[in-house]
């Protein structure tokens, strides 16, 4: 073999090894933090657009935030304090005056305490038809207080349809703020 090739290929081995450790111990590692960055970068780029979104929304959110805060006003006038409960007792009666309830009897029960409010039950028993039954009940769900009518218990008392023709046994609750 002539020297002058074998220098030659001596030179191409040479310059392929260069270009072998090159590649391994500077480019490969150099491309994999490239790929890694660019992968981190796209992941932030998604929350920035997430959040790009959301702030558009801004307006929109605060704006149904300030309904929700006035429907909860709204809802918090009507749950009485506790200092408040006999004016909404004195409501009950007048509303039953009113419907012509016969025997219209009351009893409030012991106040259950709950962490945010607490429930006031009071028993009523009534006489009277069906159709004063539901205008009493009617007439209570317009009242300005909250008040839900629970454990409904009817006994028909005679079936001729007549006034006083049943017998009703009930519990109104109110829910009560606590006291601040």
């Amino acid at each position: 073999m002539n020297r002058t090739l074998f220098n030659y290929i001596l030179a191409g081995v040479m310059i392929a090894v260069l270009l072998a450790g090159y590649v391994i111990f500077a480019f490969l590692p150099l491309y994999k933090k490239f790929v890694e960055r660019k992968q981190a970068y796209a992941a932030q780029y998604k929350k920035l657009e997430a959040a790009q979104a959301l702030v558009g929304r801004y307006d929109e959110v605060m704006e149904r935030m300030g309904k929700l805060q006035i429907e909860m006003k709204e809802l918090e006038a009507r749950v009485p304090d506790q200092a408040r409960i006999p004016e909404l007792l004195k409501d009950v009666t007048r509303v039953a005056a009113r419907c012509n309830l016969r025997d219209f009897q009351f009893a409030p029960r012991p106040v259950v305490a709950k962490p945010e409010y607490s429930v006031q039950p009071v028993e009523i028993t009534i006489t009277c038809s069906y159709h004063a039954l539901g205008l009493f009940v009617s007439e209570l769900a317009v009242l300005p207080r909250l008040i839900a009518a629970r454990e409904f218990q009817i006994m028909g008392r005679d079936k001729t349809g007549t006034t006083d023709s049943i017998s009703a046994k009930m519990i109104l609750v109110t829910y009560v703020r606590p006291a601040h």
